[in-house]
């Protein structure tokens, strides 16, 4: 989140739609780069510790597979949305939509889809992190049998 919001203030502040980007704008674009990349490779560090952790044992790789797999799945989609839709969410005072018409009092104005797309995804994850962060902590905090398989009942014996 931090390094989004570093990204959307640094476009929006540094560079001008009338001249070409500074040497200064490329820099610090570099910088948010780079700690965003540092970040995220953090996390999946250690989302793979705690994969491997949580995993039973008895199943082996099988159940680390199958939560990355899930995991990816739930990191990828909502990149291939975000630009999907960010050309179509620009807002823009002089567009004839319906909107616009209501509150033609506004002085005219153009925000590109960008700044739309990255406040939604910003407010999203901000009441993720502020609703399921305590589910989170709760799950983090389970011990590592609580999540193996041999503690559900023996379906075994229930087949015969």
């Amino acid at each position: 989140l931090l390094t989004g919001m570093a990204t959307v203030v640094l476009v929006g502040t540094l560079s001008s739609g009338a001249e070409a980007p500074s040497t200064a704008f490329y820099g610090a674009l570099w910088g948010v780069a780079v700690a965003d990349q540092v970040a995220s490779i953090g996390m999946f560090v250690s989302q793979i510790a705690f994969f491997a952790r949580v995993s039973d044992p008895q199943i082996g790789g099988t159940a680390m597979t199958l939560l990355n797999t899930f995991s990816n799945l739930g990191s990828m989609w909502p990149r291939t949305v975000a630009l999907a839709v960010v050309d179509s969410l620009a807002i823009s005072s002089s567009a004839s939509t319906s909107w616009v018409k209501v509150w033609r009092w506004l002085p005219p104005f153009s925000v590109d889809g960008y700044f739309v797309v990255a406040g939604v995804c910003f407010t999203v994850g901000v009441a993720w992190l502020t609703l399921c962060g305590r589910l989170l902590l709760r799950l983090q905090s389970l011990r590592p049998s609580e999540w193996h398989v041999s503690a559900l009942p023996d379906c075994k014996a229930s087949l015969e």
